[in-house]
């Protein structure tokens, strides 16, 4: 019996309140897969935090800076996360 490769999934992401872009791309010399500002959340979300003030900050909207990428049966592919907002 043929042995399956490994599905890997490497992410690497930088998520805070509200930074640049090219700011952070440049600094790390590194292009993201994805990147979502907080005003590319959905209303609902965005709004969600003014109604319920006791919301925990991990369910917030953030910028998200990310490069995400994995590996199935052998091939290396980029995965896009937040098309409307990716640089690739």
């Amino acid at each position: 019996m043929k042995e399956r490769e490994p599905r890997i999934k490497v992410r690497f992401a930088v998520i805070g309140e509200e930074y640049s872009k090219e700011y952070l791309s440049e600094k790390l010399n590194l292009e993201p897969s994805c990147f979502r500002t907080k005003d590319d959340w959905p209303e609902t979300i965005k709004n969600w935090p003014v109604y319920n003030p006791d919301i925990l900050d991990k369910y917030k909207p953030k910028t998200v800076w990310e490069i995400s990428t994995y590996l199935f049966r052998g091939l290396h592919k980029n995965k896009r996360k937040f098309s409307r907002s990716s640089s690739l």
